[in-house]
This record gives structure tokens, C-alpha cells and sequence, in this order.
């Protein structure tokens, strides 16, 4: 009886993950068919969720933030400064184990909020 329902329950799990994908798939770097448009960047292109522009980000937000080599370095409204350092050289390992990437994704402008994404 137990090994019949977690058999119903993967097969019911694949079919759910093959309709989304054949449902989703005229839709580039997106997680839905209608993906959020907030924080967007002004000039960003993009239409999907995940194909976001921190070249566009990093125009708009002027002082708030800028790309330095590896490093996207922040300035908070504190004064202070924190740079958030992409591990480039574990991701281009064989083992991509403590590969992390920071992107500058969003900007919020009337809270002067930015949105970094976070890669692993």
C-alpha cells in the first residue's frame, strides 16, 4: 500500500514538472508565464525573471553601486561600503563547490532599495 502511494506520488510529481515545463517553455529565463516586472531596471530588456541586466542596474543607480573586476561593491546609506566578491575561480572548477556569483538585478528607486541576486 505505502510503496503504491509514493509511486502515485512521483508519477503525479513528473507529470506536474513535464506540464510546466511544455507550458512554460515559449517563455525565455522565466519561472511563469507572466514574470514579475518590479524593480526592473530602466533600459533592462529582458522579459523573463532570471535574464536581468546589472549593465542596465548599474547605470541607474549611480553612487549606489558599481562592478570593480569581481566585486559588485555597495554603498549603504551609512556611508559604508561592502563588496560582494563572485568566487569566479571555484566556479570555473571541475568541482563548482563555494561557486557564488552576485548580480546587481533590481533597483528599487523611490525606497532607494537594489535587489542582488545570488547564485550558487
Amino acid at each position: 500500500m505505502m510503496a503504491s502511494l509514493i509511486r502515485l506520488a512521483t508519477i503525479a510529481t513528473f507529470a506536474f514538472f513535464l506540464i510546466y515545463a511544455t507550458a512554460s517553455a515559449g517563455v525565455p529565463y522565466s519561472f511563469s508565464d507572466h514574470p514579475s516586472q518590479d524593480g526592473r531596471c530602466v533600459g533592462d530588456q529582458g522579459v523573463g525573471e532570471i535574464d536581468r541586466s546589472e549593465k542596465a542596474c548599474l547605470a541607474q543607480v549611480g553612487d549606489l553601486a558599481q562592478r570593480v573586476g569581481l566585486g559588485l561593491q555597495v554603498k549603504f546609506r551609512n556611508g559604508k561600503t561592502r563588496i560582494y566578491l563572485d568566487e569566479e575561480a571555484k566556479c570555473q572548477s571541475n568541482d563548482a563547490d563555494g561557486c557564488i556569483k552576485y548580480q546587481l538585478t533590481g533597483y528599487f528607486p523611490e525606497h532607494e532599495l537594489i535587489l542582488i541576486e545570488v547564485d550558487y
